[in-house]
């Protein structure tokens, strides 16, 4: 087993290298919110009439201070399992608009086995993978568990709870291997630990959900409520070093925290000297005093982006790409929803939440080298999968202040995703002279396309349960075959059928997601007219008309309001500390 536990590498061991420690001003303003979020639970938990008592720091702050340990930055409560679906279906329908409930086998790609309640519109961000509104100041739930009076059976539930448990951490560290190794830079005992915890994770990372759910049955195998013992699998000591009397435990002791009364256990000694030692009333040396890591702490939050704000960040965006194209002598012009944008509505179509732009590939492959060598501008980078930097054989703008939480994420590798706000950069490419030849072309481009995207996705995932079978005999090629392997050849194949400048036919090849519909007259592409797009003068290719009906249809023509798709996403303004 790994020589860290997974407590012992976030507050004690990293290095914490490109992260934020909290100052005692910042400190007391995460406390103030705290300590609301949990007035307001245990208003609820009144009402409801669902016993509770304060757990870890909390219940020792209660004890040692009447109140928040003085630098601790979050609240514990502990919860019995009979009690938990019925606590937090309150929160949600009692303080729905005000905190957000993260909770295993309830909050999708949450992978931890207790629970949080965050406020909503705050940053407090422990991991780089969090996204924006799902990374709040926040209180923890850890659930109590029932266990078994026989020794036997109990010592046999302990053993699976603490396997469980060692995977999940496993496959956590695996999924977020790259941030561990960088907080851990300089110490090699905690950077061999996130290594071997990685290679015990990786085997089992595809299938994180089906993790979590076992692992929770797991934790609440024991039904009986009246059990002897009771213990807490998910707690920093896991089963066996959590594992105490109920008499004990469940019995509460009033105790006083920040002005108001609460409950402790009972045996609150036992639980402390298991949790922190023997010496528990004494306050630790400032070295020995655990603190979360950090990477963005905000009170007012990110500010969630209206449709319209996100179009005003793509224009921005695209601004700046402009004034970029125009200093090198770059060649662009709208294409996809863009384009149809421009010559329907003048600007966005009012429903759409991207920017897509096309260059021809000698200019493509300038501007990718370019903004290579010196940049784009502050806040933009440029990501390909030309060099690399991307999954997907085009290019993107990366917005980087604004971040978004799409739909379509559940079926992506998390590291294969991004959670930026970003514009579309597509190669247009020379298309082959005959018919059948481009069709043939079309059909290559499709299967690499395909292959692509099964390099990307996630083992498990599908629509239902056929399609997550099914998929895996795609997706393990693919996977071995590597991601960065289709887009070379992918773009090996795109630059062989001639040169754009020439070309009786050209579009976009490496995402020709219309297949034939993306392939235009070259002649009439290559002359480039301006359009009024959202009080700009944006690049238009003259072969306008054959690109949108070719991909569109009767392109002048509004779709159904249930046919107006937008790409599902949530866009946070990100103010950073």
């Amino acid at each position: 087993m790994p020589q860290l536990s997974t407590l012992d590498l976030f507050k004690q061991e990293l290095s914490r290298n490109g992260t934020h420690m909290l100052t005692p001003e910042e400190t007391a303003k995460v406390q103030d919110i705290t300590r609301a979020i949990l007035f307001d639970i245990a208003d609820l938990c009144a009402k409801l009439d669902i016993p509770f008592l304060l757990g870890g720091g909390t219940a020792l702050g209660a004890v040692r201070h009447k109140g928040f340990i003085p630098w601790d930055d979050d609240v514990d409560i502990n919860v019995e399992r009979r009690y938990i679906k019925t606590l937090l279906d309150a929160i949600e329908a009692e303080y729905g608009d005000k905190y957000l409930v993260m909770a295993p086998d309830r909050t999708e790609d949450y992978v931890y086995t207790f629970c949080q309640v965050q406020k909503r519109g705050t940053t407090f961000r422990e991991s780089l993978s969090q996204r924006d509104g799902q990374c709040g100041i926040k209180i923890d739930i850890w659930i109590l568990e029932n266990t078994y009076d026989n020794p036997v059976l109990r010592f046999f539930h302990g053993l699976s709870c603490d396997f469980n448990s060692l995977l999940l951490s496993c496959i956590r560290i695996h999924d977020r291997k790259a941030e561990y190794l960088a907080l851990a830079e300089g110490n090699s005992k905690a950077t061999s630990s996130i290594k071997l915890k990685s290679a015990i994770g990786a085997p089992f990372a595809p299938f994180i959900r089906h993790r979590i759910r076992t692992t929770q049955k797991c934790f609440s195998r024991c039904k009986d409520n009246s059990s002897r013992f009771v213990t807490f699998p998910s707690g920093r000591k896991h089963f066996f070093g959590e594992l105490y009397l109920r008499e004990e435990y469940c019995k509460p002791e009033p105790a006083v925290f920040e002005g108001r009364d609460f409950f402790v256990p009972a045996g609150y000694d036992t639980y402390f000297k298991a949790l922190y030692g023997p010496d528990y009333m004494t306050p630790p040396p400032p070295e020995k005093r655990e603190a979360h890591v950090i990477y963005d702490l905000d009170f007012e939050g990110p500010v969630r982006l209206s449709l319209k704000d996100i179009q005003n960040e793509l224009l921005a965006a695209t601004d700046t790409f402009d004034a970029f194209c125009k200093k090198h002598g770059l060649t662009w012009y709208l294409v996809g929803g863009s384009l149809l944008g421009a010559i329907r509505h003048n600007g966005f179509i009012p429903w759409d939440d991207d920017m897509d732009i096309g260059m021809p590939r000698e200019d493509y492959d300038k501007f990718i080298k370019l903004t290579a060598e010196e940049g784009l501008a502050p806040g933009l980078s440029v990501i390909s999968g030309d060099l690399g930097t991307y999954t997907l054989p085009f290019a993107e703008i990366v917005i980087g202040d604004v971040t978004v939480s799409r739909g379509s994420t559940e079926y992506i590798r998390p590291n294969m995703q991004i959670f930026n706000l970003v514009v579309d950069v597509f190669p247009q490419d020379a298309w082959p002279e005959e018919d059948n030849s481009c069709m043939r072309a079309a059909k290559l481009m499709e299967k690499y396309l395909f292959k692509i995207r099964m390099s990307r996705a996630r083992l498990g995932r599908g629509t239902s349960a056929a399609r997550a079978f099914a998929k895996t005999f795609a997706v393990i090629p693919a996977r071995i075959y590597g991601n960065r392997r289709y887009i070379r050849d992918m773009n090996r194949h795109a630059v062989s059928y001639g040169d754009y400048r020439t070309a009786r036919y050209v579009g976009s090849l490496t995402y020709a997601i219309d297949g034939m519909g993306e392939r235009c007259d070259g002649a009439s592409t290559r002359i480039i007219g301006y359009v009024p797009f959202e009080g700009r003068k944006y690049p238009i290719p003259g072969s306008f008309d054959e690109y949108l009906s070719g991909k569109y249809g009767n392109y002048a023509a509004l779709p159904p309001e249930d046919q107006r798709k937008t790409h599902e996403m949530e866009a946070y303004k990100r103010r950073k500390i």
